[in-house]
């Protein structure tokens, strides 16, 4: 789980931040490039997936590909709606918790990814 480095900090500030979130106390603050080192070898050791290439948020448009991270909203509306009006919060992308609508959170995923490919393959 990544964290902020100020989240980490031993502030009072730092403490309610994590305690509000529900983070343990054994999460500590990692770069990015760390964590991402760890799960890949993660996915490595277990041997289920042959890694050939692997890029990195830093890498994304670079040497002329143009590439772009697709947002999806992935909570049923009624919940989102509770959610806003000071009802139980919404687990977090990363969270254990986090249970996507999955039927629509798909649909809405392929068609805004293949509308999107359409209008770029249709330029010259």
């Amino acid at each position: 789980m990544f964290l902020p480095e100020s989240w980490c900090a031993p502030t009072r500030e730092a403490r309610r931040r994590r305690d509000g979130a529900r983070i343990p106390e054994d999460v500590t603050f990692r770069t990015k490039p760390q964590i991402a080192a760890e799960l890949i070898r993660d996915v490595a050791a277990l041997g289920q997936v042959v890694l050939d290439w692997v890029v990195g948020d830093s890498e994304y448009g670079r040497a002329g590909v143009p590439a772009t991270v697709v947002w999806v909203g992935a909570v049923d509306p009624k919940k989102f709606d509770a959610a806003k009006a000071g009802g139980p919060p919404l687990p977090s992308l990363h969270s254990s918790e986090f249970a996507p609508d999955r039927e629509p959170t798909i649909r809405t995923g392929v068609k805004t990814v293949t509308l999107a490919a359409m209008e770029l393959l249709a330029r010259p």
